[in-house]
């Protein structure tokens, strides 16, 4: 049975490819600016607490495109029905409930992805601008991420719910 993306996991999946090329694109608009010394650290309120040289700021881009890869493996590797046979799941995979369990799971991956990118991307952005983090970014992303887990969990309790009618 081949599944297809849902249009909500395709609009994860653009977002995510969206954010690595613009993680990109804002360092080599901003290297020419670029001071010698640039912000690789920031502390829990945000506040920069170490500088690096010049190019390191080539990090946060790569770590996108790493993080965007690890999810993309995941991914694979993770929510295709035939995987899922051996998964540990907390109720009994059928033929009735594999297909909800599969989305389940590509929903969370994909918003994930998409979620991890857009925190390393805006990472790299106050790098290139020697800015900062906004003191809400860390409760803003832990509770973005928190929500997703708990939307796909009641996903996929729902899911193993699904009887055949």
């Amino acid at each position: 049975m081949k599944n297809k993306l849902s249009l909500t996991v395709l609009f994860f999946e653009l977002l995510a490819i969206v954010f690595v090329l613009a993680s990109f694109i804002a360092v080599l608009l901003g290297w020419p600016s670029l001071p010698d010394k640039i912000p690789t650290h920031y502390n829990l309120a945000g506040d920069i607490d170490a500088y690096g040289d010049k190019c390191q700021v080539f990090v946060m881009p790569v770590m996108t495109i790493v993080m965007y890869m690890f999810f993309g493996i995941i991914s694979k590797l993770c929510a295709s029905p035939e995987r899922l046979k051996s998964a540990n799941l907390p109720y009994e995979l059928t033929k009735e409930n594999e297909g909800r369990t599969v989305h389940a799971l590509k929903l969370i991956l994909s918003s994930m992805k998409a979620e991890v990118t857009g925190i390393f991307a805006y990472i790299g952005f106050c790098a290139v601008g020697g800015k900062s983090l906004s003191v809400n970014f860390l409760p803003i992303a832990l509770g973005t991420v928190t929500v997703t887990l708990v939307i796909t969990i009641a996903m996929l309790a729902r899911a193993g719910r699904q009887r055949s009618e």
